[in-house]
């Protein structure tokens, strides 16, 4: 009958996705003209949770590319959509970064460490 294998995926990697196909789509969805503002990093990958969103969008997008129909619809609206404005939000991963001006490097959030991490209230039992 029908074959199990999942058909080949159209990008090899996030990097290449987000190269060429992400930012054109997105670059023109934004309306985004040279000189223009717009919360973008160059170095997205250098933003972990930038990073990641960008994975999972790639990800999603090959799952409902794979298999038609209305899938791009669903993958604009539950995937894309949401995580695009999270990360062109003015308090966005990229919010310190531009277009023109580049990567800004953000910082992680402090934590600090316990010897009596073993006690905590996430241990069972």
């Amino acid at each position: 009958m029908g074959s199990s294998e999942s058909p080949p995926q159209a990008y090899d990697s996030v990097v290449e996705w987000v190269a060429e196909y992400f930012v054109v789509l997105y670059g023109d969805d934004l309306a985004y003209r040279r000189g223009e503002p717009v919360l973008w990093c160059p170095e997205w990958w250098r933003h972990p949770g930038a990073a990641v969103r960008l994975d999972a969008l790639w990800r999603a997008w090959e799952y409902y590319r794979a298999r038609g129909g209305p899938g791009i619809s669903t993958w604009f609206l539950d995937h894309a959509d949401p995580h695009v404005r999270r990360l062109t939000a003015p308090n966005g991963p990229f919010r310190r970064c531009s277009v023109e001006d580049g990567h800004q490097d953000s910082s992680a959030l402090p934590v600090e460490m316990t010897e009596s991490w073993g006690d905590s209230m996430f241990k069972q039992g």
